[in-house]
């Protein structure tokens, strides 16, 4: 069963470990993955490895980024994010990056947005985690 949300915020304490006998995936929208990638096994490892290795260099940036109150540089890295993020198929984490570009020149100062960009990266941790789950069962 997939749990993927399109609306609302979740905190990192509610990220939960993806079991890795049962496939519950509670990012990574199974059906539409599997719709991009038409099925193809080789599609999916490429995708799935080359968001396992590009996303922990950008999420450490991101963190750095954000305490310096730099709000070109998120904006930017929250681009790169959004679109490893589409191709996985996590329309919740898309429209959170989405509302948090439009937020970046504006509110970057704020708790809040800080908050939001420690949800996001710890959402895509958990995204991680995911990723590399269904690439050990594609092997």
């Amino acid at each position: 069963m997939n749990k993927n949300n399109s609306t609302g915020h979740f905190s990192a304490s509610q990220v939960k470990k993806v079991e890795t006998a049962v496939q519950d995936y509670l990012l990574l929208d199974t059906v539409k993955f599997n719709r991009l990638t038409a099925g193809s096994d080789q599609i999916k490892i490429e995708l799935l490895k080359a968001f396992v290795e590009f996303t922990p260099p950008l999420l450490e940036e991101l963190r750095n980024v954000v305490m310096t109150h730099d709000a070109f540089r998120t904006e930017r890295l929250l681009h790169k994010l959004k679109s490893s993020t589409s191709l996985l198929c996590v329309d919740t984490l898309y429209h959170e990056i989405v509302a948090l570009e439009d937020k970046s020149a504006a509110h970057i100062n704020t708790t809040d947005f800080t908050d939001g960009i420690s949800i996001l990266i710890a959402s895509h941790e958990t995204l991680m985690d995911e990723a590399k789950t269904m690439l050990s069962g594609i092997r």
